[in-house]
């Protein structure tokens, strides 16, 4: 019985205190009842709902927001990189086709005489040569040849060997070897009219392999006839000559190589052209190359004088 009793008073305060707060929801303006109320509500819902206005929307029950297995999306294809720039390789001159065989002066102009192959050729300042070359300087030390299509200049060392015949060379070459020797054997005296023949010959005691020289001869007395390689370098060398009507003869031999005890270098024949007290033949540029391009130390070669009779 005494429960009962307290749980009604608790029941009768908990619903004194819930007054203030509800009495609000049900209370009516003056002169306002209840069904004017509701009447009131039903004409204007936006008024009436205006407290829940700053609520959130929400998705009605049960509505899905997606497909629920739907495949996920593809990742964003890579950025391609920049292909890199291009650099054109600069162009560079053709592998040098010359080689010096040797110089001298004429007329007070500095000459060298070129090689290229077993074809000798002397050339100044100013030439031009085959495959746009162009010789820019020569000095005793070196040559200077521009490739004109590019501009582009290479320096050609004048060896030591390969200088001027009239200036002294050096009496032993490298390691205590003599230098190589040169003579020209030919008459003392000829005949106008009557070919005769001059031999140019070689005494060396290392190997020899090639020599490249230019000849000049008295052309106003002299008429080559013919020029022939010795039998020094034997019959499978490489042998070319050409000619100047001015007065210089261009030899090239190559052949396998050996030493050389007074053996014929090149045999020259000439048509004596009318009488002199002395006409003329010498060696104005020479090398001597011996194995792998190595040049050998030659003395100086004295020239060839003969006298032409009636």
């Amino acid at each position: 019985m005494r429960r009962r009793v307290l749980t009604g008073l608790l029941a009768a305060a908990a619903a004194a205190a819930a007054v203030p707060y509800l009495a609000p929801m049900f209370t009516t303006s003056p002169g306002q009842t209840p069904a004017d109320k509701a009447q009131s509500a039903a004409e204007n819902p936006q008024k009436a709902d205006s407290r829940f206005a700053a609520l959130p929307e929400r998705s009605p029950l049960g509505q899905a927001s997606g497909p629920l297995f739907s495949a996920p999306p593809p990742p964003p294809a890579p950025k391609k990189a920049a292909p890199a720039p291009v650099v054109e390789a600069k162009p560079t001159p053709p592998p040098m086709p010359y080689r010096v065989a040797g110089s001298l002066t004429q007329g007070g102009v500095r000459k060298v005489v070129l090689a290229k192959g077993d074809v000798l050729m002397t050339v100044e300042p100013g030439e031009t040569l085959d495959g746009g070359y162009r010789v820019e300087s020569v000095t005793r030390d070196e040559v200077t040849l521009v490739y004109t299509p590019l501009d582009a200049r290479e320096r050609l060392a004048i060896a030591s060997a390969a200088s001027d015949v009239a200036q002294p060379s050096a009496p032993a070459a490298a390691g205590g070897s003599r230098a190589a020797q040169l003579r020209w054997d030919g008459p003392a005296r000829v005949q106008a009219g009557n070919i005769f023949e001059v031999t140019l010959r070689v005494t060396a005691h290392e190997t020899l392999r090639s020599s490249p020289l230019q000849i000049t001869y008295d052309s106003q007395h002299l008429e080559p006839v013919a020029v022939r390689q010795g039998r020094f370098f034997g019959a499978d060398a490489s042998f070319n000559y050409r000619i100047n009507p001015s007065g210089t003869i261009f030899v090239g031999a190559t052949g396998a190589g050996s030493a050389a005890n007074d053996a014929d270098l090149l045999v020259l024949s000439f048509r004596p052209l009318k009488p002199a007290p002395a006409a003329e033949v010498k060696i104005a540029a020479l090398t001597l190359q011996g194995t792998v391009g190595k040049p050998v130390a030659v003395e100086p070669v004295a020239a060839y004088r003969t006298a032409i009779t009636p």
